[in-house]
């Protein structure tokens, strides 16, 4: 699946409606997507709002050609409507760290947004403090992870000789 059509369709999906700072919402999506290094994260992270914003369902991305992977990933960054922050950002701590990577992408350009006003409202403040708490719990879980990888090459390593 090519990036030129995740953008169309991410375009058609999110024809009209606006961010936070009053832009078109696929500006935040293509800053997501150019965040990532593979075609793949670049189509999941373009993508990755269309079924929590839109009236898009998870058999119209694969009717038009997404991957099981691709639509998986995008199911996964997609919070559902009864669950409560908090809660989906655990549940999100617990996938593979390309889901993770992506939402940290979001995660920025959210608060990025939210910095660009020229007022903070108090609803504002709170919606930083979520984005930064939730955004340092997946950024240590990346590091844990990380550190745990170079201990395990390191025991590898002592193996070997």
């Amino acid at each position: 699946m090519r990036i030129e059509k995740a953008l169309i369709f991410a375009s058609r999906m999110h024809k009209g409606e606006k961010n936070r700072g009053g832009e078109p919402y696929i500006f935040h999506s293509l800053r997501v997507m150019l965040a990532m290094d593979t075609p793949e994260k670049k189509i999941i992270a373009l993508l990755h709002d269309v079924l929590e914003h839109t009236d898009c369902l998870p058999e119209e991305l694969y009717d038009y050609g997404f991957s099981k992977k691709v639509v998986k990933g995008i199911e996964s960054l997609t919070k559902p409507k009864e669950m409560s922050y908090e809660d989906y950002i655990d549940r999100i701590a617990l996938h593979k760290e390309d889901i993770i990577r992506i939402k940290l992408a979001d995660i920025k350009d959210n608060i990025a947004i939210i910095n660009k006003s020229a007022s903070l409202s108090e609803k504002d403040i709170k919606r930083l403090e979520k984005y930064i708490n939730a955004y340092n719990q997946l950024e240590a879980i990346l590091a844990k992870d990380t550190q745990g990888e170079s201990e395990k090459k390191e025991e590898e390593k002592a193996q070997n000789k």
